[in-house]
């Protein structure tokens, strides 16, 4: 039950922070809150790399989600739940180890062919996890595609801006000559 609600805890961050309307993903604002604060303490000499850096930890943390809650899904069937290929031992690793590199294989899609599920239900779950790791990379993909665009006219913008400042702008327009109004 805690690795479906670890699981639900993360769709449900991915499905606010990309279809809703103002973005209200929790997670997500957890970590540029805490990136923008790093950045913060560091005098923001980290600059624009701040805001893709966020968008990759978030989309670390969506996969960490998954991969953990997968796991724990997985654990009470690792190993009488999976056939092992010959020459792999199961008892050498742990099993909470094994349960999360079943979970990231299966997450990822890659599908070695090293562990292979036999209990029935594991058998029905593992595809709707690698459908789940398909969804997540996509969803991924489509939100860096919506926000680096605006990104980088905002760093763009930033950056004639502080041009801007660094010749005094600002000064050399108050000083031209007024004309007079037509009026």
């Amino acid at each position: 039950m805690v690795g479906a609600g670890i699981i639900a805890l993360g769709l449900m961050d991915v499905f606010r922070a990309l279809m809703h309307p103002r973005s209200e993903a929790a997670l997500s604002k957890v970590v540029f809150s805490a990136l923008w604060a790093v950045s913060r303490r560091f005098g923001h000499r980290l600059g624009s790399i701040v805001g893709p850096a966020g968008m990759v930890v978030t989309v670390l943390v969506w996969v960490l989600l998954q991969a953990v809650g997968w796991a724990l899904v997985y654990l009470p069937h690792v190993p009488d739940g999976f056939d092992y290929s010959s020459g792999i031992d199961p008892g050498r690793h742990p099993v909470a180890a094994e349960a999360l590199y079943v979970s990231l294989v299966t997450l990822a899609t890659l599908g070695f062919g090293d562990v292979v599920a036999t209990e029935p239900l594991i058998r029905f779950l593992a595809p709707v996890e690698a459908l789940t790791g398909f969804a997540l990379l996509t969803a991924s993909l489509t939100w860096f595609m919506q926000i680096y665009p605006p990104l980088s006219r905002r760093s763009a913008l930033a950056l004639r801006l502080h041009g801007l400042a660094e010749a005094d702008f600002a000064a050399a327009v108050r000083d031209l000559p007024r004309t007079p109004s037509r009026g």
